[in-house]
């Protein structure tokens, strides 16, 4: 198994690229966000889900949501999942296994109320700039996560995917 780089990004030392391409797309739409914020011991086994995303509401001032980032496939094997809706029925809060970058990606919900995974399967062209079905999707994930965008989607995309990395280079 070939080993991801490890990456410095907003204070945080993520795992892979990956992970930190969305903590780019996260903090380009304003949408607050904390990297592995805590781990979790499980029925499923131990856990440490990549994101928190804080999305308060005046009824529920916890409000939040778990995101789990994987490579551009969701898992095909159960562990993933199985952590996943145990955390979400654990804490009362919707938790998303993402599989992609910002600009080509899929999900899996877990909603702990109807104890029920929803998919979410949508396709872009990774070579082109975000546009169409994806774009659309990209905007309703990101509206869901927050309340009020503060940037454009498709704009957040281009910086996700253009964030360099190397040398201690800060995204733009």
């Amino acid at each position: 198994m070939i080993e991801a780089i490890q990456i410095r990004y907003a204070g945080y030392h993520f795992r892979s690229r990956l992970e930190a391409r969305w903590a780019v797309w996260f903090t380009a739409l304003g949408i607050p966000w904390e990297y592995e914020r805590e781990g979790y011991a499980l029925p499923s086994g131990p856990y440490l889900p990549d994101f928190w995303i804080s999305n308060p509401m005046p009824e529920w001032p916890e409000a939040g949501y778990w995101i789990d980032i994987k490579p551009s496939n969701l898992p095909n094997d159960n562990e993933a999942f199985a952590k996943i809706a145990d955390l979400t029925m654990a804490t009362k809060h919707t938790g998303y296994i993402v599989a992609g970058d910002p600009g080509n990606f899929r999900t899996a919900s877990f909603n702990f109320n109807t104890r029920n995974w929803k998919f979410e399967n949508k396709n872009s062209y990774p070579d082109h700039p975000p546009s169409g079905r994806h774009l659309k999707f990209a905007t309703m994930f990101a509206c869901l996560l927050t309340h009020q965008l503060k940037a454009n989607v498709a704009d957040a995309i281009v910086q996700s995917r253009s964030a360099r990395f190397e040398h201690g280079e800060t995204p733009r």
